[in-house]
């Protein structure tokens, strides 16, 4: 296999007759010529009439869960994810509604389910039956029919899916607000009720299909199913029906990153599939890392080097992705079989490639992962519990709204981000108003240029303009382009001048900005909203208004610090990565401002056994809230940083005191790490390494190097898509004990004290850390 395929296009099988209706993954495209390829345990004869495909029986479904398995992970089965499973795959369309404050709403799905034979509308194998059963909700910009690759493969190997159909409800014009979750919401809940209905039923073809005890959820995107999670168990304790698990593809949920903690306790167990490079308005700037750390134990994150938003489905743009298609698939595909064999079928033979023990595609592209296992032993987790409390944070005023006082406003918010349309049109206005100072008389208005990029929502400014014009007050001109607005200003002759700058990316330069910059500098009157954080057009922009970028706060209300609006506006997210910037008043005058959080230290030196946290020549060493938007971090959780400006710093948890800690039965340490991508101490785009200490109770010691762990030295940031920010984004790294003691036959890994950390191997860093645990190995929990 490795001869025939390049690691960034693994191989990908279409059989000659169309069979399972799309590419079925984990083989050889035929071509020219006659091959014969063994993928695992299939085995494929290319010839000019198509490939022949003969199956044998996968390792994918011999459980492995007895007790007794081997436990030293040196001889966990290697199992092939991507080999097609033993069952013929069959699927059905349905239509039918479901009815919500009165209206009809159309409800599609389809089920995809193990068959007698191969095809659309063949019968169920009922007899192989019940089958653990996954519902899915598509991404907004796909539909149902999109993932064909992952649901039969989910399928062949026994696994029920049902996808359904919310583009009516996306195509709405209400996209984001609660009518339109509840809408998603219904359709979901209706789709379960009914399938689980009918297999429940004794005349239905799909009679005993599903097995209710083996439910999971999954979904791409704003298909992210967390709504639909607080209507079912775990998460809601009286629900009718439980979840054991969700499984989401690159997630955009309904909550505000640094609420998920909050949002989503209760959730059961999560798996998060995520592109590195994606470009999805809230993907991009962090919500599928913030939404895995409210996943229950055990938990996944797939970080998939150069994935892009839409690789996961049949069609779609892949945008500044650098893998196939079929790369994203092959990873997606082999995931989730692996998760829902863990999960829905107690399949132990999964857990090497859940927890980054063996690669997830050996062939494909590079994947980092992060495992929380089910029973760690924990030694730290660098917080008393998994929620901050309101002693760990303070509250300071940022401006959002600044400007020169009867020359300029700039609002650090964007022009659709109002929760109540018409108190924003209010506020917008009175700028508006308060810059055209005198009333102008009917036959001369105040002329009005106006340029905004993109709008989601109800775009206030230009609603605010539609009324001075219908009272006569001003001639507005809009244009439809950065170059037509930047020769607009130029022409001159104008009271006043708006620009909205909302698409893009953070570092766009765009046309206009040289023009619009002069504009205001040379004392023309000008509304600015931008949220380009990154870009020198927008910062010189702003800088003329004696105003700079703050933070990246998206705050969800303002409130006034004068006369230009009453008390508070709330603001809301209507699809944007950022639709609300914290400003700098550099000179100018505040307006209005919002309040954000500032993270109090909590360093105390004792870890979760109640043991001493030890360390010495560190330049940085204190416990940090993860989620932090100015430093481009997105895990909502404790971590601990800490950095070193000269060779030779470490650190050490003590475990144990006395006779020392008996780790017989975990055999494995287990933490998360990353380096600070925004600290000039790591060095730039390399990996670094460092040596691990493990000590025990007669002072001997095994000494190793992180690089020996399965995944490799640790590695820097990876790379995203144009114009966006870089990720420090954590993976799990695990250290088999027997690498401790192949350095250090002696050490007894029954009366261990301590594990160091010692920063020897570059001469600077910074790095940050989480969930140090002694953990499982090979099959076991």
């Amino acid at each position: 296999m490795g001869s025939t395929s390049d690691r960034n296009d693994p191989p990908v099988l279409t059989d000659a007759a169309g069979g399972r209706g799309s590419p079925v993954l984990c083989a050889l495209r035929c071509a020219a010529g006659v091959f014969l390829v063994a993928c695992g345990a299939v085995f494929l004869s290319c010839t000019s009439g198509g490939m022949v495909l003969e199956q044998e029986p996968t390792d994918s479904d011999s459980g492995l869960s007895e007790t007794g398995q081997d436990c030293t992970g040196d001889e966990a089965p290697e199992v092939n994810w991507l080999a097609v499973g033993p069952h013929p795959v069959g699927w059905r369309t349905h239509a039918t509604t479901s009815t919500l404050d009165g209206s009809a709403l159309s409800r599609d799905y389809v089920v995809y389910y193990p068959a007698l034979a191969e095809g659309e509308g063949q019968n169920a194998a009922l007899s192989s039956g019940p089958f653990p059963t996954v519902f899915f909700e598509h991404a907004g910009g796909s539909h149902y029919l999109d993932y064909t690759t992952l649901f039969t493969h989910l399928a062949s190997h026994g696994i029920v899916v049902v996808s359904i159909d919310h583009n009516g409800i996306d195509a709405s014009g209400n996209w984001g607000d609660g009518e339109w979750w509840a809408g998603h919401d219904l359709l979901f809940l209706d789709t379960i009720e009914e399938v689980i209905g009918w297999s429940q039923s004794s005349e239905h073809s799909y009679s005993g299909l599903v097995d209710t005890g083996r439910l999971g959820l999954a979904g791409h995107s704003h298909g992210s199913a967390l709504l639909t999670l607080q209507g079912l168990g775990p998460y809601d304790a009286s629900a009718a029906r439980t979840i054991r698990a969700v499984s989401l593809l690159a997630p955009c949920p309904d909550e505000e990153e640094e609420d998920y903690l909050t949002a989503y306790t209760g959730m059961p167990p999560l798996q998060v599939i995520y592109g590195s490079r994606d470009q999805d308005g809230c993907v991009a700037y962090g919500q599928s890392i913030a939404v895995f750390e409210a996943g229950a134990r055990p938990s996944q994150f797939v970080h998939l080097v150069g994935g892009s938003h839409y690789g996961f489905t049949e069609e779609g743009s892949l945008l500044d992705a650098t893998i196939s298609r079929e790369d994203h698939q092959a990873v997606a595909a082999a995931g989730l079989l692996a998760w829902w064999k863990y999960q829905l079928e107690d399949d132990l033979s999964a857990l090497p490639v859940l927890r980054g023990d063996q690669d997830l595609v050996p062939f494909g592209p590079e994947s980092r992962i992060q495992f929380l296992d089910a029973h760690p032993l924990v030694v730290d987790d660098f917080s008393s519990d998994e929620t901050t409390t309101d002693s760990d944070w303070s509250w300071i005023d940022v401006p959002v709204i600044t400007g020169v006082e009867g020359q300029t406003f700039v609002n650090g918010f964007l022009s659709d981000a109002f929760v109540d349309t018409a108190a924003g049109v209010a506020l917008v206005r009175a700028e508006m108003e308060i810059l055209l100072a005198a009333e102008p008389v009917a036959d001369d208005p105040a002329e009005v240029l106006y340029f905004v990029d993109a709008v989601l929502g109800e775009d206030a400014y230009g609603l605010a303009l539609d009324q001075l014009e219908a009272t006569g007050a001003i001639r507005a001109v809009r244009l439809g382009s950065h170059s037509a607005f930047s020769a607009g200003i130029s022409a001159g002759g104008w009271d006043l001048v708006i620009s909205a700058t909302q698409g893009g990316a953070a570092t766009d330069e765009n046309a206009s900005d040289e023009a619009l910059a002069a504009w205001i500098c040379a004392g023309g009157k000008a509304i600015v909203s931008d949220y380009r954080m990154a870009s020198s057009g927008a910062a010189a922009v702003l800088a003329c208004s004696q105003t700079a970028y703050g933070g990246e706060s998206n705050y969800t209300d303002l409130t006034s610090t004068g006369d230009l609006f009453d008390g508070t506006l709330d603001l809301f997210n209507p699809g944007w990565g950022f639709y609300a910037v914290d400003l700098q008043a550099e000179g100018a005058t505040v307006f209005a401002t919002a309040q954000v959080p500032s993270l109090v230290s909590t360093e105390d030196g004792v870890n979760d056994l109640g043991l001493a946290v030890e360390h010495t020549g560190l330049s940085v060493y204190r416990q940090r809230w993860m989620y932090d938007t100015q430093d481009t971090l997105y895990h909502p959780n404790w971590g601990l940083e800490f950095a070193w400006d000269a060779p030779g710093a470490s650190l050490r948890q003590v475990v144990g005191n006395g006779a020392g800690l008996d780790l017989s039965d975990r055999p494995v340490l287990s933490f998360r790490l990353l380096q600070l991508h925004s600290d000039s101490r790591n060095p730039a785009g390399s990996t670094q390494d460092l040596h691990l200490r493990l000590t025990d109770a007669d002072g001997r010691s095994g000494t190793i190097l992180l690089s020996q762990a399965p995944q490799g030295a640790l590695r820097p940031a990876a790379e995203v898509a144009t114009g966006l920010q870089p990720k420090s984004v954590y993976e799990t790294y695990r250290l088999p004990l027997s690498l401790f003691t192949e350095n250090e036959p002696a050490l007894d890994t029954g009366r261990v004290v301590s594990v160091e950390w010692i920063l020897d191997v570059t001469e600077t860093g910074a790095l940050a850390m989480d969930d140090v645990a002694f953990t499982g190995a090979g099959v076991c929990e």
